[in-house]
């Protein structure tokens, strides 16, 4: 027996996770930090392949007459960390969890999140996640726990992933 759902049904209960993920008094906007991506110091002079000189490069943002570049600290080279932001359901009590997603097991995690499918990949790419806490003044570093999984009927528009603290 097939039963026939009207898309009218699913229209409402997509509005109504929408809500859960968009509404500010629900959902959080959390910072996605990407590895670190590495970039040659434009401050000092720096050989092919090597260190830098701590010598200061003319132009350079931060003038410097000794010591170790002020902006590499001598490296030759600054790491400088990208990051993104997305809308997420946030679940810090275990207990809350059951009563969404069933009996689900993830050892060590300690944070369930739902988000946007379209959202997961920037989750995947990420080194750690910062979860907005009380009202979006407290930041919560954490990392993803296994993989984020597709969450919802028609497993195409939301999905659900642990999280533990960094």
């Amino acid at each position: 027996m097939t039963l026939n759902v009207p898309n009218t049904i699913w229209d409402k209960y997509n509005e109504a996770c929408d809500f859960f993920i968009d509404d500010d008094h629900i959902g959080r906007e959390c910072t996605i930090v990407y590895p670190p991506k590495r970039t040659s110091c434009d401050n000092c002079v720096k050989p092919v392949g090597t260190s830098s000189t701590n010598v200061y490069r003319h132009g350079g943002p931060m003038p410097f007459s000794f010591g170790a570049c002020p902006m590499c600290g001598g490296n030759g080279y600054r790491e400088e960390e990208s990051t993104d932001t997305i809308r997420l359901r946030i679940y810090w009590n275990r207990a809350d969890w059951i009563r969404i997603a069933g009996s689900i097991v993830v050892d060590d995690a300690e944070i369930m999140i739902i988000g946007y499918m379209s959202d997961v990949y920037k989750l995947i790419r990420a080194s750690n996640i910062l979860l907005a806490k009380d009202n979006n003044e407290n930041k919560y570093r954490a990392n993803i726990v296994g993989k984020p999984s597709p969450w919802g009927f028609g497993r195409n528009r939301y999905f659900v992933a642990y999280l533990k603290g960094a």
